[in-house]
């Protein structure tokens, strides 16, 4: 049966050592990201995206629908040179 030396209890102590740093800055990490994730400036960041998102989706729909009224005008402007014509081909 072998016996333990001082080197191995030595790296098998230091390599306790170092998981039990490693698991507690892990600790702190997770600890940090929960603050920032509950804490006002994530909040306002969030915001500041859904507003400039919400701003962008209201300035589409008005493009969309000064497109659409532009469209409308040219389609009767043409229908109606369309019946001009037509009359005064007949």
């Amino acid at each position: 049966m072998r016996t333990a030396h001082r080197g191995d209890v030595a790296t098998v102590t230091n390599a306790l050592a170092n998981s039990r740093l490693a698991q507690t800055g892990q600790a702190s990490k997770m600890e940090l990201v929960y603050r920032y994730l509950t804490g006002p400036r994530f909040r306002q960041r969030i915001q500041a995206i859904v507003e400039k998102f919400s701003d962008k989706q209201d300035d589409l729909a008005r493009e969309r629908k000064a497109a659409t009224r532009l469209w409308a005008k040219r389609e009767a402007q043409i229908q109606g040179r369309h019946r001009v014509y037509n009359r005064d081909v007949r």
